[in-house]
């Protein structure tokens, strides 16, 4: 048996990714389908779970008891399975009655409960205990939802392999996949061992078989959780400011807030949109901003002194890096001369080339921003504004 720390992390990791689904993540219909597979898969983890499952029976006075906790889990596992099989049906496009495929389940599970009963007992494996063939039945039952399910998730993730390119997008859904294969097998093999049970046989076969039920389910849970998780912690990293927007646009601060300190009247008030990708509106935002800026320092702008034009080239390394410090210190002396009230001197201009996209621009004017503080210090230097007066 897998021990308590394995089992019980993975149980609690459910639970708390099922959690932030159910607030953040109910848009769509995919969402709401995948997190209600979620709810099943965390509730058999439950079941599955030793100190989980000892708990629970222990809160409800030994009225539920371990193999009746363990019956429901195998239950929750064919709702899992109409859950899955809405979940391929969303990702496909295809319209499937979530009524009529839950209520399939739940008549599985009342024909397989009629067969066997329910399995009282100390065990978790009481209902595999039981003599007779109620139990074969009560498998028997939940078989075509299962079988269904399998193939049905199959042709998606087969689907998703075939159109997508990236190789960690290609793996995902391999894994998936093969976690359906495992689902199809441990089916098999428990349809095998109950039939040998009914029979009288144990064998290695049905003692691997009870072993494989008990904790193949912590694995097969884990590409789902995984799945599941991808989009949270995409959130959790857009709300913390560390996704590529955000950090793009932190570069741009010190530029940004210096330029529109001069301009103020440039700065867009309005509410901030509630929206998926707002850490993008933010960095667009902040461009269009120091874009309009430029354009408003333009005509503070005046030619730069000599003496200052010899301490860029002899500050900057490469064309690029002279190109950006050179407009930095424009840049500098126009926010300067705007705040002092000076006078503009005409229509000027700020050569720059715009980039083609969003990220192209903001790259461009994060290398401006990149030489912001140098700019500031050749400005200040007081060994050049002397030799520039003379």
């Amino acid at each position: 048996m897998l021990p308590i720390t394995v089992t019980l992390p993975i149980t609690v990791a459910s639970w708390l990714l099922l959690t932030v689904r159910l607030l953040r993540f109910r848009t769509t219909l995919v969402e709401r389908r995948f997190n209600m597979l979620l709810v099943t898969v965390t509730g058999i983890l439950t079941t599955h779970e030793p100190t989980l499952r000892s708990e629970l029976s222990a809160l409800t006075g030994g009225r539920l008891s371990i193999g009746l906790i363990y019956q429901f889990g195998a239950i929750g596992f064919m709702f899992s399975t109409a859950a899955s099989l809405l979940v391929a049906a969303a990702m496909l496009g295809r319209v499937q009655s979530a009524a009529l495929v839950y209520g399939l389940a739940g008549v599985s599970c009342a024909v397989g409960m009629l067969c066997s009963g329910p399995a009282q007992g100390p065990s978790p494996f009481t209902m595999y205990e039981q003599p007779g063939w109620g139990q074969f039945g009560f498998w028997l039952a939940l078989a075509p939802l299962s079988y269904w399910m399998v193939f049905y998730f199959g042709r998606v993730c087969i689907a998703e392999m075939r159109t997508q390119h990236a190789r960690r997008e290609r793996a995902l859904h391999a894994t998936v996949l093969g976690a359906g294969c495992t689902v199809f097998l441990m089916f098999s093999l428990t349809f095998v061992s109950t039939a040998l049970r009914a029979l009288g046989h144990e064998s290695w076969l049905t003692r691997a078989q009870l072993v494989i039920d008990n904790n193949a389910v912590f694995f097969q849970a884990l590409p789902f959780l995984v799945i599941g998780a991808v989009p949270v912690a995409a959130w959790l990293i857009d709300a913390i400011g560390l996704d590529a927007w955000s950090r793009r646009r932190k570069r741009l601060l010190p530029l940004w807030f210096d330029l529109t300190k001069a301009c103020p009247e440039i700065v867009h008030r309005t509410s901030t949109p509630v929206a998926a990708h707002h850490s993008r509106y933010f960095l667009h935002r902040t461009v269009i901003e120091i874009r309009d800026s430029v354009l408003i320092l333009a005509r503070y702008a005046t030619p730069t002194p000599a003496e200052l034009r010899a301490a860029i080239t002899a500050s900057a390394r490469t064309t690029p890096e002279r190109e950006a410090l050179d407009l930095a210190v424009r840049l500098v002396r126009a926010c300067a001369a705007k705040t002092r009230g000076d006078v503009p001197t005409g229509a000027g201009s700020m050569h720059h080339c715009a980039g083609d996209n969003l990220v192209e621009e903001a790259a461009q004017l994060a290398a401006i921003a990149a030489q912001w503080s140098r700019a500031h210090a050749l400005v200040a230097d007081p060994a050049i504004s002397a030799a520039a007066r003379a």
